[in-house]
């Protein structure tokens, strides 16, 4: 009840959360943090918690001033900081698993104590901190997406699939290819090797790129200590996939590193991506009379998805004119390309949509790291309404919709907690955050 005597209401979205109420705090907690978190029998006990507080906490880390406060799948346990650690996040958590550890190992590897800020309706009050005050989130240390192998390996199936159909179509307007192809089937002739050879350049563009993409992010997490889960490939009609879904399986030290995990991937694809664009250009302006009979094409209304995208395609095919000559026709034509400019073009459309901030793609983490948990949803949130809006009114609603359709379901969980998410991670990867971004607004934003 509020200080006018009315009721809360529980179900109000506008309303402000009753930190005294637990349904609503658990229902926040529930909107910061992932449900890999709240696994059954996983969570804490009083007991667990009260060995940390007990044999851990002092004065020569973090002084608890109030009793833990349990929240869904942990405990929060506010206080302040050792005064000799100088604000350091990092010596903060390194010196907890130290003395975690001499006092019980067994402890360490069930549960985590993570540094954050406030993630209850308590947060709301804080009028100096804008995400809440920093506090230790106790919770359990097997974060491990739940989500079964079966159906994992059943989307990745069903997106593998869609790709070579997608592959297969940018043949479909070939009437030289298109008339071998009926040929063979009606004569039983399934040796296709020339077909295999046709797309295989398509292929190989798309599979480097995101081969790249993902290794960047392997790379990251190798080099800093944490695990990730092997990716899913998320199905697409308008291209050849949506993305390659990872999680997180174990923390990052921070969210510096969160960063770079997030940013590496996407940098690399895209750049690869680009790169085998301006190659399959130029081998485009170069093929000879039997190499265009037999070249892949899309229509101009696909090139006229990107507007960064289209307009490279447009300047290298009108040898550096002013332009327009491509996307200016009729959206239905179809503008024969080598298969690897196919590629490099379809990869930059795939590596923009995962720069999008929303909740747990590559863009979201890199929002998560530079916003933290309670701004990144509020702009992950404005995001969300922004391209919804735009690919209704705007007439460029067949990969946007899909996007945002797909996402809802599985990408709707933010990133598992960083052990320190408290320490900023600064200007530079800031301004590495706006470069990306805005390469994936010219990519996505139509060139007409």
């Amino acid at each position: 009840q509020d200080t006018e005597g009315e009721v809360d209401n529980p179900f109000n979205p506008w309303g402000k959360p009753n930190a005294e109420n637990q349904l609503e705090v658990d229902n926040m907690v529930d909107n910061v943090f992932p449900r890999a978190m709240r696994k059954e029998g996983t969570a804490p006990t009083s007991i667990d918690v009260d060995v940390l507080t007990t044999n851990v906490l002092g004065k020569d880390t973090f002084q608890a001033s109030a009793k833990p406060q349990k929240i869904s799948g942990g405990y929060v346990i506010r206080g302040k900081m050792a005064a000799n650690l100088k604000d350091s996040g990092d010596e903060l958590i390194r010196l907890l698993d130290e003395k975690i550890d001499d006092f019980s190992p067994q402890w360490n590897e069930r549960y985590q104590v993570s540094y954050m800020t406030d993630p209850t309706p308590t947060m709301l009050d804080d009028v100096e901190n804008l995400n809440g005050s920093p506090v230790l989130v106790v919770h359990s240390r097997d974060m491990t997406p739940s989500t079964g192998i079966l159906l994992n390996s059943g989307v990745s199936a069903v997106s593998i699939f869609f790709a070579f159909v997608f592959i297969i179509s940018t043949f479909g307007q070939n009437d030289v290819v298109m008339q071998r192809l009926t040929e063979a089937n009606n004569n039983s002739n399934y040796d296709l090797t020339w077909f295999n050879q046709l797309i295989t350049p398509l292929l190989l563009s798309l599979g480097v790129s995101q081969f790249l993409h993902e290794s960047a992010h392997l790379f990251v997490a190798k080099k800093d200590g944490f695990k990730m889960t092997p990716p899913t490939i998320l199905p697409s009609v308008a291209l050849p996939w949506l993305s390659f879904q990872n999680r997180l399986k174990t923390s990052p030290k921070n969210l510096s590193q969160l960063f770079d995990f997030a940013s590496a991937g996407p940098a690399v694809g895209m750049a690869s991506s680009i790169a085998f664009l301006l190659i399959g250009l130029q081998l485009t302006v170069n093929m000879d009379a039997t190499q265009l009979q037999y070249a892949p094409s899309v229509p101009v209304g696909f090139l006229n998805f990107s507007s960064l995208g289209g307009n490279i395609v447009d300047y290298v095919l009108s040898g550096g004119s002013d332009g327009g000559i491509i996307l200016k026709q009729d959206p239905n034509v179809s503008i024969p390309l080598h298969p690897l400019a196919i590629g490099g073009f379809a990869g930059m459309m795939i590596n923009a949509l995962d720069l999008i901030p929303l909740a747990g793609t590559d863009g979201g983490r890199m929002s998560l790291a530079l916003l933290g948990r309670p701004g990144h949803l509020a702009f992950s949130g404005v995001i969300f309404l922004v391209l919804f809006g735009y690919s209704l009114f705007a007439g460029h609603a067949d990969i946007i919709l899909g996007y945002l359709f797909i996402n809802t379901f599985t990408q709707k969980d933010l990133e598992i907690p960083s052990r320190n998410e408290v320490d900023d991670v600064g200007l530079g990867k800031a301004a590495i955050a706006l470069l990306l971004w805005s390469t994936a607004i010219l990519t996505l934003v139509p060139a007409s």
